[in-house]
C-alpha cells in the first residue's frame, strides 16, 4: 500500500477500495454537525484517519469485527459491536485497521458552536472548552441521539431540519456535561420565555407553517442565542420547539381537513410537511386516524 502523509485529508482517506462513504447530511444543509456513514472491508494494514478539524463522535452501526486502533505508537485492541462507541476531540490524530467489514457513522460537531453552548453555561473560557477521548466506550443515551441522527439521513429528513437542530444540539450539551473539562457544571439559570416573548413565537410558527422553521429563525425572534432560547422554551412549554411545532402543524391541517376543500397533499404542504405520506404518518399517530378518514368524517358531520 502507497505511504500517505501523516495528516490525512477526508478526501484522501475515501480514495481506498475497503473505505467507501453510504450516506451523508451535507445535502440536508444541517447547522452544527456533519454526519457521514461508512462502510469499512477489513484491512490488513493500518489506515490513517482523517486529522480531525472538529470534535467526532464514532457510532458503530451494524456487523461485528476486531479493531486495532494505534495512537501515539500504542496499540488498542478491542472487540466492536454495534452501539460502541468512540470520542475523538479536534485535532486527535489516529491509525485503524479491522477485520471483517462493517459500517459506522461519523459526526463531526462544529467547534464554533460547542463555543456557543459553552458560553450559555456560566463557567469559565467557552473557548477553552475541550472533549475528553474516549475509546470503545456504551451510552445507550448518545448510541439513540446517533441512530436518529443516520435514520434522518438515510430518509431524507423526514422530521425535518426543527427536529434535527434539536437533537444534535441536545447531544452536544449531553457531550460537555459528560464528557468535557465542563463537565461539573452549575446549575444552569435559563429562564422562562415571558407573555410576550411567547406571543412573538407563536405567532412567527403560525405565519410560517407552510415553511421551514429552525431553531436558528425562532432565537432571531427574541435576539438570543439557540442554546438560550431552547432552554426558556423546554422552561416554559416542557417540550422541545420542534414538538411544539409539530402540534401546530397537526392542529392547522385539522382545520384545513374541516373547513376547506382541499386535497390531502395540499393540506400537508401548506402546514409544512416534507410530503404526503409523512404528513399521513404524524397525523394518524396524533389523531388516531388517518387523513381521509379525518376528512369523511368532518364531512358526514357538517
Amino acid at each position: 500500500m502507497q505511504a500517505l502523509p501523516y495528516s490525512v485529508t477526508s478526501e484522501q482517506f475515501f480514495i481506498n477500495n475497503n473505505i467507501r462513504m453510504i450516506a451523508s447530511s451535507d445535502p440536508l444543509g444541517w447547522e452544527g454537525l456533519t454526519l457521514r456513514e461508512v462502510w469499512a472491508n477489513s484491512m490488513r494494514d493500518f489506515r490513517r484517519n482523517p486529522l480531525l478539524k472538529n470534535d467526532a463522535l464514532i457510532v458503530k452501526l451494524k456487523g461485528a469485527t476486531h479493531q486495532q486502533l494505534r495512537l501515539n505508537g500504542n496499540v488498542f485492541n478491542n472487540h466492536i459491536v454495534p452501539g460502541t462507541l468512540l470520542l475523538f476531540p479536534c485535532q486527535f490524530q489516529s491509525e485503524i485497521r479491522f477485520e471483517t467489514a462493517h459500517t459506522y457513522a461519523v459526526l463531526e460537531f462544529d467547534r464554533d458552536m460547542f463555543i456557543e453552548l459553552a458560553s450559555g453555561l456560566g463557567r469559565g473560557d467557552p473557548s477553552k472548552i475541550e472533549l475528553q477521548p474516549a475509546l470503545c466506550f456504551s451510552d445507550p443515551l448518545l448510541y439513540h441521539f446517533g441512530r436518529e441522527l443516520c435514520h434522518e439521513v438515510e430518509q431524507g429528513a423526514p422530521q425535518g431540519s426543527l427536529f434535527a437542530s434539536s437533537v444534535i444540539s441536545a447531544m452536544m450539551f449531553y457531550l460537555m456535561r459528560k464528557y468535557s473539562n465542563f463537565s461539573r457544571l452549575p446549575g444552569i439559570n435559563g429562564g422562562r420565555l415571558t407573555t410576550e416573548q411567547f406571543r412573538k413565537i407563536n405567532e412567527y410558527i403560525h405565519e410560517h407553517l407552510d415553511q421551514k422553521i429552525t431553531l436558528t429563525d425562532l432565537s432571531r425572534c427574541l435576539y438570543v442565542s439557540v442554546p438560550h432560547f431552547e432552554r426558556m422554551f423546554r422552561a416554559t412549554l416542557h417540550c422541545a420547539p420542534y414538538q411544539y411545532v409539530l402540534e401546530c402543524r397537526l392542529e392547522q391541517a385539522k382545520c384545513l381537513l374541516k373547513g376547506s376543500r382541499l386535497t390531502i397533499y395540499d393540506v400537508a404542504r401548506q402546514c409544512g410537511f416534507a410530503n404526503q405520506s409523512h404528513f399521513t404518518r404524524h397525523f394518524t399517530r396524533h389523531t388516531g386516524v388517518p387523513p381521509a378518514r379525518y376528512m369523511s368524517g368532518a364531512s358526514i358531520r357538517q
